[in-house]
């Protein structure tokens, strides 16, 4: 930068991992990002840069590496895992998990099939105290063109619960020596639809239990706000009821 200008007025300094004293406010761990900030998962479809390389954003720093490989073919980016591919895993980069995501929704295609060996294309949550959770696998027993939209459901209890940061984990497992060759594409975390009786603690945990119960109870009488369920104006007994009717894992 021309010595003009200094250090203290290029983007550096105002990083909240820069140092610098004009930081951002600080924010609370496992805040929410505001609605309408973007997709839960970053480069989740792998699209092509000006150069036409697909680009590792969101899969290679801050808890997130790419074992396997992104590349392209026919014009279409993708994660790719296998012989071939350096390696058989990779982790998206941190993100917020929020109280109602339902799924994990992505494409597969198997290019080679596991000749003897039980293979399967594995994925997983894990939280930010290491805990580690599958979400499902994929028998690698037979090649595919690509299937679209294969989902796996997010258990709605979690040991750690929504409302924190997670990482993604894809990798392809074996009983023997990896000869599965997998793609992955248009990767996303789908979010159920609003459950309005979750409310306790923090915004909601995906579940409607004795939590929200005492939340409705404690705002008894009040003016609106998160425990007036049924947004009528006033936290009474049609909001207990709605808690009662919606009781257990939201949607």
């Amino acid at each position: 930068a021309p010595a003009a200008l200094g250090y203290t007025l290029r983007g550096y300094y105002y990083s909240a991992l820069g140092g610098g004293s004009a930081t951002r406010p600080a924010i609370t761990p496992g805040t929410a990002p505001p609605a309408g900030s973007g997709p839960i998962l970053y480069n989740g479809d792998f699209p092509l840069n000006p150069d036409s390389q697909a680009t590792y954003a969101g899969w290679t720093y801050h808890g997130g590496a790419v074992g396997g490989q992104i590349t392209t073919e026919g014009g279409n980016g993708y994660l790719r895992l296998g012989p071939g591919a350096a390696a058989a895993t990779a982790t998206h980069n941190r993100f917020f998990l929020p109280s109602n995501a339902s799924r994990l929704v992505f494409d597969y295609r198997i290019f080679t099939a596991g000749s003897g060996a039980v293979e399967a294309l594995e994925a997983r949550l894990n939280d930010e105290d290491g805990g580690t959770y599958p979400l499902g696998s994929i028998p690698l027993t037979s090649a595919t063109g690509w299937i679209d939209a294969h989902s796996m459901t997010i258990p709605a209890n979690l040991p750690r619960p929504r409302g924190r940061n997670h990482t993604l984990t894809f990798q392809v497992v074996s009983s023997g020596s990896i000869e599965a060759v997998v793609g992955v594409d248009d990767v996303l975390i789908d979010v159920a639809a609003p459950c309005p009786a979750d409310i306790a603690p923090g915004g909601g945990n995906g579940s409607v239990n004795i939590e929200d119960l005492l939340a409705v109870v404690s705002a008894w009488g009040s003016p609106g706000g998160p425990a007036d369920v049924n947004g009528d104006g006033i936290v009474n007994i049609l909001d207990l009821l709605a808690v009662v009717a919606a009781w257990g894992a939201c949607p």
